[in-house]
């Protein structure tokens, strides 16, 4: 029987081909091999492999005849084995990993929205700071990755984004999104898994920036926020961002009501218990190298908060 780790990095290595194979079935017919090879950052023996997987060959004009049939059913398969694998990783998963991984059944659809610009711009506005750090980024881009080519275009190369994604419909939505973006094709590389998996499955100092863009409540994340904090992700001068709706948290439960239980009832006033709620966490969970840089209510289609941590040191 197959471990998680190793189910992990088949679906891994499994949703790169895909990605590959699903560009140049798109594109065979306008780009050459070697532009195919160029634009995705690949070399040539893995064209070869990929091209000959989809029945394909170079003409002499230097552009890839495809079996479409062949290469269509190859595509599909890939999808149904992409899902197949991640159900074997869930079940697989361990019991303390499963506690510590909590799911949201929403997916965020309010992109275009003013006030989440807004939020996008002061997130990207960090990461650009002097001193910040090049490097990985774990992300959560939905299908748009309207986010990632903001920092590319805003600050330039030198990262990576992984962007995660645990709906199979939206992560089919982002894959193609990637095939037609250059940039993004190029510093984006999409996982069909929770962000959870990724922070769990971390070590200090692996990563520039982490950008927890969540649609749901602290009490779904807090663990993994924690995790990224008191284990030290991000390199010094990376900083953490993390979305969080207002909505549906129930200050009752969960850690905004652990924690708000510590005051008397209506200390903080009925509109103003959730923030205080997050911000006892944050406090709770800080370590001396890390500080605050921004705390900012918005609106989108709910309300929203979004808090930017620094790591100083």
């Amino acid at each position: 029987m197959k471990t998680k780790e190793s189910l992990v990095k088949e679906l891994n290595l499994l949703t790169d081909k895909y990605s590959v194979q699903h560009f140049i079935l798109k594109n065979h017919e306008s780009k050459t091999a070697v532009e195919i090879c160029d634009e995705l950052k690949i070399n040539l023996k893995k064209l070869v492999a990929n091209r000959l997987a989809l029945g394909g060959v170079v003409a002499e004009n230097g552009f890839i005849q495809l079996d479409k049939v062949k290469a269509k059913k190859v595509i599909k398969n890939h999808l149904d084995t992409i899902s197949k694998l991640q159900k074997k990783i869930k079940n697989s998963a361990s019991v303390e990993q499963e506690k510590k991984i909590v799911k949201e059944k929403n997916t965020y659809t309010n992109h275009d929205g003013v006030y989440k610009q807004q939020a996008r711009d002061k997130m990207v506005n960090a990461i650009s700071q002097v001193d910040s750090p090049m490097g990985v980024i774990p992300t959560l881009p939905s299908y748009t990755g309207k986010l990632e080519m903001q920092i590319l275009e805003s600050v330039g190369r030198g990262f990576e984004f992984i962007g995660c994604e645990r709906d199979f419909d939206t992560f089919h939505k982002l894959v193609n999104t990637i095939a037609e973006n250059t940039k993004l094709r190029k510093f984006l590389k999409p996982r069909f898994c929770e962000i959870g998996e990724v922070i769990f499955n971390a070590k200090t100092d692996e990563f520039a920036h982490l950008i927890l863009d969540y649609c749901g409540t602290i009490n779904s994340f807090h663990k993994e926020i924690e995790y990224a904090i008191q284990n030290d992700l991000v390199k010094p001068n990376g900083t953490i961002s993390i979305t969080l709706s207002k909505n549906g948290i129930g200050n009752n439960a969960g850690i905004v009501g652990e924690l708000l239980r510590q005051f008397p009832k209506g200390c903080f006033g009925d509109d103003k218990e959730t923030e205080m709620g997050v911000k006892l966490f944050i406090n709770k969970v800080m370590k001396p190298n890390y500080k605050v840089e921004t705390f900012f209510n918005y609106y989108d289609s709910s309300p929203m908060m979004l808090i930017i941590i620094r790591r100083i040191s």
